[in-house]
């Protein structure tokens, strides 16, 4: 669900073991596969970390849920403009009172646990967890050329420290540079926006602290 993560995309499977190397620290290499378990699921603050996503949510939502989805699809939908000047993103999320309130309502996203990842992966695989590699256990939970995906890993990332004007500005600014980028394109040959002239210049100031 989107519409309820602030900031996030989804990490693809072959970048899945680098991906958590990177944010870390270990090894993947030299990790076995329950280690790996309980790296993805060690404790976060204010949602930061690794966060896992079933696959098949829409499938196992009632009735009621997916009913609920589509007001408050809508309601993302027209307070995104708002969301995104105020708060410098458009989603929400389960770390908010309403974030909170809105995933009730379309039923638990973020309720991936420990426990389950592991009778996944132990159910019908050839190797219990124990007995994995790291990297077998990863493919495993997230998919490769020989297994489909049950879990999706997603990357959480903050917004840029811009301030609310300035993203108020790219709602006047991204139309202009996108009018500019033929007549930039025949005199310069080039549409990217630098501060070697002033109409670069003037609009990174307006939108970014760059």
């Amino acid at each position: 669900m989107s519409f309820l993560k602030k900031h996030y995309r989804k990490v693809w499977d072959s970048s899945v073991g680098d991906y958590i190397e990177k944010h870390s620290g270990f090894k993947i290499d030299r990790m076995r596969g329950n280690e790996v378990l309980d790296l993805l699921f060690v404790d976060s603050k204010d949602g930061e970390g690794f966060h896992i996503r079933d696959s098949n949510f829409y499938s196992e939502q009632e009735g009621k849920h997916r009913v609920n989805t589509l007001w408050v699809s809508l309601l993302t939908i027209v307070s995104s403009p708002y969301r995104y000047v105020r708060y410098g993103h458009t989603g929400w999320d389960q770390y908010s009172p309403i974030g909170k309130w809105l995933q009730e309502r379309i039923g638990t996203v973020d309720n991936v646990t420990k426990e389950q990842v592991r009778e996944y992966v132990n159910k019908d695989g050839y190797k219990k967890i124990e007995d994995m590699s790291a990297l077998q256990a990863l493919e495993k939970i997230f998919g490769d050329s020989e297994y489909c995906n049950r879990y999706d890993l997603l990357h959480t990332y903050k917004s840029e420290s811009n301030t609310w004007q300035q993203r108020l500005n790219m709602f006047w600014a991204f139309p202009v540079v996108m009018i500019c980028k033929p007549f930039r394109y025949v005199l310069y040959g080039h549409t990217e926006l630098d501060h070697t002239t002033k109409f670069g210049r003037w609009i990174l100031k307006a939108i970014s602290n760059n």
